[in-house]
């Protein structure tokens, strides 16, 4: 949602807003507005501002196809043009805003990625796959019960 508050241009989330009403108020808007514009330059110094982090991971060939449904057309082209390897596989950059984001995104994953850079989140993803090695192997579930104890 753009709004102007306090004579300046801002914009807020509509998920965020929590009640709205009606008033009797009303506002001109500014002859030179445009607002595919004002849209379109905000859109743009968001994805500048937006840290990038850059994973670079050697990708399963059962995989590529199914990419752009993870992280959207635009990695089509680099699927495209990236070398594959004697198995298959194929090394790329994934992009996502933080480590964590990235971590909790390429766990789903299993064995069908595997992280090359950057260290820190190979490690990260290490120490999360154990914990989960960890938990369930310390006490199975009774699948033939139907239930824990």
């Amino acid at each position: 949602m753009v709004a102007n508050h306090a004579g300046q241009m801002k914009v807020y989330r509509v998920s965020q807003v929590i009640e709205a009403q009606i008033k009797a108020e009303h506002f001109e808007r500014a002859a030179d507005f445009d607002l595919v514009a004002f849209w379109q330059k905000w859109c743009l110094k968001l994805e500048q501002r937006r840290s990038r982090y850059q994973v670079t991971a050697r990708v399963a060939p059962e995989l590529l196809p199914e990419l752009r449904y993870y992280f959207g057309d635009e990695l089509q082209s680099a699927i495209k043009e990236a070398k594959k390897e004697a198995d298959g596989w194929v090394t790329m950059v994934l992009p996502f805003e933080r480590l964590e984001d990235a971590r909790n995104r390429l766990l789903g994953f299993g064995r069908v990625i595997e992280v090359l850079e950057p260290e820190a989140l190979r490690k990260s993803l290490a120490d999360f796959a154990c914990q989960i090695v960890d938990l369930y192997s310390a006490r199975p579930p009774d699948v033939f019960a139907g239930k824990r104890e």
